[in-house]
């Protein structure tokens, strides 16, 4: 029997305000201003009375409040340790898993988790090798899936399809459904939310890759398989208000669905998802969500939604304070927040200008929900003062919940270097954008989203319109996520794992012994002691008879730069292996540090000179010309070189038509 925790319903954590009741105590959903605790059911049957739109919210809130928070964070390495790992789920009783790939940016994602949720301790888990392997087969994959539900939600259930039927008998329904495809690499956040939130899987090929846009045929295939796999359940879904409101796509396929040959004839997958009619011009039955990315970014944001929720908030209003702009007020929404409890750090006129954003990217960013307001194009911002790349977004400290007002934010989420892929690739797990020119209206006013994400909607709902059609906003993360407490901590840490789990605490100080400094940095950095690494790197940096490796180097440069050691950190990376300078967190981190160098530091000098020999990579001519236009005032000659040094090293057309641009532009001096 599948245990079923009540729930005190007046202990709630999350900001509320007068204005934006607690549904935990709103009397829309039965509560009773007195501490009590009562059973899920009961509760599950009192939301009925909320409105039809507030439902799927405040039944997920309450999946999330009965959840049992194991304060251990389990980092796995490849297949047959996650589906251990999360076998090892007792019910509601569970523990985040994240995925190390290997790569820095997987690192720096679990480092960013670890420090939004302060576990007691971090662990590496290895299942062994006589444990259930990832099979070949796309059947065999999904029977493993499967078996791996029921396991995590009890561990004598004959299946996962029994263990959704024993909930539904009690009324206890979950309110999405999971789409997911076993041969990519978007499955583990399929698994992780199916089994945490109890919703049902369907098994789809995936239409993908994620470059490329969707067409009719495709995206009717996923949405007739997301109307057949809600129907399956025996739940009431063809409405909002409905048992099943949320289809949460985790796969590796188009984010948009071109249904015609003009420039304008795209929608956003997500909007169309959960509609009915040809392309999706028909009522909508559920709100859409999409998880892409590899193994180790889709298991981070899946965790991100589980385990964490916004705190504080971080807004920045590009508009100006007359109509129609002033409607998308940041400020109103800032003061809807604050009077929710939540600390916000609020930018609006006069400081929500370029130099004001370009500034904040001197230190990482610590709040966990974002509201943005700007004008530009998929790859640029506009604020006061000019435009400013989506490459220069500035980093993140803790894991990110975004709404952005502004065009074609999402038209290439994959692309770091646009706005919408500049803020995922630095630690938003969920966000609102758009594909293509949704025009002003159709963006649900920045106060309004505050005020339904307070009043216990969902975010996939709460940044639509109730009744608009079909368009070009898309949500990428879980929909389900509400501003909802994460559950419950445990004082009970043990994890009951098969296999071997090694402490990461124990490892830092076993390289510490050993001398093994970059590991202990890196694994200090892994357990969100930031201060800890960066004074362990600044002393052998400072040390002029120490060695500092380009391993120490790397190692180092993330936690230094949020230590805002910035010297220290273009003084580590002029120590990196060229392969490891064309890393995009070391060059971010080297980049931001240099920028606020040089307007600061005695030795600008030197700091000018590397980053003129080092720009990012990736966005090498752009960085060149923020460099060319730092010179002009001073020779216009020298600043033209800059940028002409890079025309024997660029290979793309892209690139090249880019470099004559910004010739002409350094020229002129115009922006």
């Amino acid at each position: 029997m599948l245990a079923l925790p009540g729930v005190a319903l007046a202990q709630t954590e999350r900001p509320t305000s007068d204005k934006t009741p607690d549904p935990a105590t709103d009397p829309a959903t039965g509560g009773d201003p007195q501490t009590r605790t009562v059973t899920l059911p009961e509760i599950f049957a009192q939301v009925r009375q909320a409105e039809p739109v507030r439902r799927a919210g405040l039944r997920a809130d309450l999946l999330r409040r009965t959840q049992q928070t194991v304060p251990v964070v389990v980092i796995v390495s490849e297949a047959r340790d996650y589906l251990a790992a999360v076998a090892a789920w007792e019910g509601p009783r569970r523990f985040p898993v994240l995925w190390d790939d290997g790569t820095r940016r997987g690192a720096e994602d679990i480092a960013r988790f670890v420090r939004a949720f302060e576990p007691e301790k971090v662990v590496r888990f290895d299942a062994g090798a006589e444990t259930q392997q990832w099979p070949r087969s796309r059947a065999d994959r999904e029977q493993v899936f499967r078996a791996t539900l029921a396991r995590a939600s009890n561990e004598r259930a004959a299946d996962f399809d029994s263990v959704l039927a024993e909930l539904r008998a009690a009324g206890v329904i979950s309110p999405g459904v999971v789409l997911t495809d076993v041969d990519d690499n978007a499955w583990p956040a399929a698994l992780a939310l199916a089994a945490a939130r109890y919703q049902p899987v369907g098994f789809v090929e995936s239409p993908g890759p994620v470059t490329r846009p969707l067409d009719p045929a495709q995206a009717d295939a996923l949405e007739q398989a997301a109307q057949t796999l809600a129907a399956s359940n025996g739940a009431a879904w063809r409405a909002i208000g409905d048992d099943v409101d949320a289809v949460t796509l985790c796969l590796n396929t188009g984010t948009k669905l071109v249904f015609g040959p003009g420039p304008r004839d795209v929608y956003a997958t997500t909007a169309r998802i959960g509609r009915f009619g040809d392309n999706g011009t028909g009522e909508r039955w559920a709100n859409a969500g999409q998880i892409f990315g590899s193994y180790a970014q889709s298991t981070y944001r899946a965790m991100c939604a589980l385990f964490l929720t916004p705190a504080d908030a971080f807004v920045f209003d590009g508009y100006e304070d007359t109509q129609p702009w002033v409607t998308y007020s940041g400020a109103e929404a800032a003061g809807v927040l604050k009077d929710a409890g939540m600390d916000v750090q609020l930018h609006d006129r006069p400081g929500n200008t370029t130099p004001q954003w370009l500034a904040l990217s001197a230190r990482p960013v610590r709040q966990g929900l974002w509201l943005i307001n700007s004008h530009g194009s998929q790859a640029e911002l506009n604020f006061p003062g000019g435009p400013v790349r989506g490459s220069n977004t500035p980093l993140m400290d803790a894991p990110v919940v975004a709404h952005v007002v502004h065009s074609f934010s999402l038209q290439s989420p994959w692309n770091r270097g646009t706005v919408g892929g500049g803020l995922l690739d630095r630690g938003a797990y969920a966000m609102l954008g758009s594909v293509d020119e949704p025009f002003l209206q159709s963006f649900m006013p920045t106060p309004m989203v505050a005020r339904r994400l307070l009043a216990g909607l969902n975010f996939g709902a709460a940044v639509r319109f109730d009744d608009a059609p079909v368009w070009k906003l898309a949500v990428l993360g879980d929909p389900l996520i509400t501003l909802g407490p994460p559950g419950t901590r445990t004082d009970d840490t043990a994890l009951n794992l098969p296999g071997d789990t090694a402490d990461l605490n124990t490892a830092m100080t076993d390289a510490l012994g050993e001398r093994d400094l970059a590991t202990a940095v890196a694994n200090l950095t892994l357990l969100g002691r930031d201060r800890d690494a960066a004074r362990l790197a600044s002393a052998v940096i400072n040390d002029p008879e120490a060695k500092l490796t380009p391993e120490l180097a790397a190692a180092a440069i993330p936690a230094l730069f949020r230590e805002t050691r910035h010297q220290e950190v273009v003084t580590a990376y002029a120590n990196l292996t060229e392969r490891d300078r064309a890393d995009p967190v070391l060059a971010d981190c080297f980049w931001f540090a240099g920028r606020f160098l040089l307007g600061s530091s005695p030795d600008r000098e030197r700091v000018e000179r590397l980053m003129r020999i080092f720009p990012r990579p990736d966005f090498r001519v752009f960085d060149a010309e923020e460099m060319a236009m730092r010179l002009r005032p001073r020779s216009i000659e020298e600043a033209v070189l800059v940028l002409e040094a890079l025309r024997p090293k660029l290979d793309r057309d892209w690139e090249i038509r880019a470099l004559d641009q910004a010739l002409e532009r350094v020229r002129t001096g115009q922006p």
